[in-house]
Parts: C-alpha cells; structure tokens; sequence
C-alpha cells in the first residue's frame, strides 16, 4: 500500500511530458509543411512569370517582376508583394537575345518566413528559386 502512495500522480506527470514532446513535434511538423507550401507557392509564381515573359517580351522585366510580386503586369495600388517579396529580391535577366541561345532567367532570393516551433523560433531565409527558360529566335 505504501507503493501505490509513492505513484500516485506519477500517471499524471508522464502524461504531461509526453504532451509537451508531441505537441512540439507536432508544431515542428507545421513549420515543415509550411516551409514547404511557401517554397513550392514561390516556384510555381517563377514558373508562371517566366512563361508570361516569353509569351509577351523577354525584354519587358518590370512586367516580368510585376508577375511574380503581384500575379500582373502593373503593380496594382496598395499591393504587397506575394509573400512579403519585395522587388529587389526578384531578378529577371535575357542572355544571348537575337540568337538560338536567347535565354530569360527569373530568380528570387532572400525571401524569408517565421517558424512557430517552441525553442526553434527563428525567421529562416529559403534557398534561391531560378528558372531559365529557352527563347530561341522568334523574329
């Protein structure tokens, strides 16, 4: 009878550490899958701005860069960028106009986002997005 004294609560207390452990995993495995929808979000906005260019001009970079910040071509009044990019995170480049090498290439860089993870809290910057896309010659 003096054992079971001594463990009264201990159910209770184990309990809550593996509550802790599971409900900070669990924020780290939002975190995770967050990251990655930003990630893949940003991609497929590169993606798209880099078709729109070759579709409407290579040469047209501040339409290029309006379309992976807002999703069009102008900036629309009191917009903010997709995510929080600003405009000097996006680059958009022409290599070798005029020839069969004639490339556009739209990259951002810098863009950052929060984690919400107990202990791990931190504003991490994601890696660099490029795509290049082949132009060839159209004239």
């Amino acid at each position: 009878m003096n054992r079971r004294k001594n463990q009264r609560g201990s159910a209770f207390v184990e309990s809550g550490f593996i509550f802790t452990v599971f409900a900070v995993m669990l924020l780290g495995i939002f975190d995770l899958g967050r990251a990655m929808f930003i990630h893949q979000a940003l991609t497929e906005r590169v993606r798209a701005a880099a078709r729109w260019g070759a579709a409407n001009g290579a040469s047209n970079a501040t339409g290029i860069r309006n379309m992976v910040l807002y999703n069009a071509s102008t900036q629309p009044s009191g917009a903010t960028g997709y995510f929080g990019l600003a405009s000097n995170q996006v680059v958009v480049t022409q290599s070798d106009s005029g020839t069969n090498s004639n490339r556009l290439t739209v990259s951002i860089s810098g863009y950052q986002y929060k984690t919400v993870t107990p202990f791990f809290a931190r504003t991490i910057t994601g890696p660099k997005i490029e795509v290049t896309m082949a132009l060839g010659i159209f004239n």
